[in-house]
């Protein structure tokens, strides 16, 4: 989730890190250590739209963002405990 569309530069940097991978309306589908990833990529504020669940959690410079919601990463511990 993010609020502007990086989902061209996440397959770029796939690319770039040699991961192949297959993509379908904003989803890929790629292997990463031996683990089939299926990740879907969502234009809008994570904060107040944070997912009932996930298993892979990726952060790029996130932590500069979270001052306006300090209690963000305890929500996502809960969400998944």
């Amino acid at each position: 989730m993010d609020i502007t569309d990086y989902f061209p530069t996440i397959k770029t940097m796939l690319d770039d890190v040699n991961i192949s991978f297959t993509e379908d309306n904003y989803r890929l589908k790629f292997y990463y250590d031996h683990l089939l990833v299926h990740f879907t990529f969502t234009e809008q504020d994570v904060f107040p739209n944070i997912p009932p669940h996930f298993d892979i959690y990726f952060e790029k410079a996130f932590r500069i963002m979270k001052y306006a919601s300090p209690e963000y990463e305890q929500k996502m511990i809960q969400i998944n405990n």
